[in-house]
């Protein structure tokens, strides 16, 4: 079972059958979908400590969320992630690689960075947004475009400090 902290990287290839995550408390250092074509079934939570990739060819369903806790790098591929999103920690830097698209995200811990990788990357919310203490920073653009709630249940310390719009014709509350 893959720890937090044991320098490996969790892959899924193409060889890789259809996945259950029915374990709470999930983790891993790092995790790479770049190959996977089958579907990842997220019945508890994966808190990746690492880089997170993902595949074009995947599918993840379920109702539960998939969070990133320390400094690391996220690549799409391409691939809209359906489910909730989590950045975590404190302090953490988190660079996109690509446009990232996910349902909905989070935003906890302490002063954390959103950024782009000198590119511009953007970080499209379908779904809603709600921001932790302390506030989010960045250079990556965070848009919402679909109807959901921003900020919602947010601490009165929390700011979002990313170049931000919401472009949708849906409803944002």
């Amino acid at each position: 079972v893959p720890t937090a902290t044991d320098g490996h990287v969790t892959t899924f290839d193409a060889s890789s059958p259809d996945c259950n995550q029915n374990v709470s408390g999930g983790v891993c250092n790092a995790i790479d979908f770049t190959n996977y074509t089958n579907t990842i079934t997220m019945n508890n939570g994966i808190a990746v400590s690492g880089d997170i990739t993902l595949g074009s060819g995947m599918t993840a369903v379920g109702a539960s969320q998939l969070s990133i806790n320390t400094s690391a790098n996220i690549t799409s591929n391409g691939y809209i992630w359906p489910l909730q999103f989590l950045f975590g920690g404190t302090s953490q830097t988190y660079t996109l690689q690509d446009d990232f698209t996910v349902s909905g995200f989070v935003a906890t811990g302490n002063g954390n960075f959103i950024n782009d990788n000198g590119t511009a990357k953007i970080l499209y919310a379908s779904g809603s947004y709600t921001a932790g203490a302390g506030g989010t920073f960045g250079t990556a653009k965070i848009i919402l475009n679909g109807t959901g709630t921003l900020l919602s249940s947010v601490p009165t310390s929390s700011v979002l400090y990313n170049d931000f719009e919401i472009n949708t014709s849906g409803t944002i509350t």
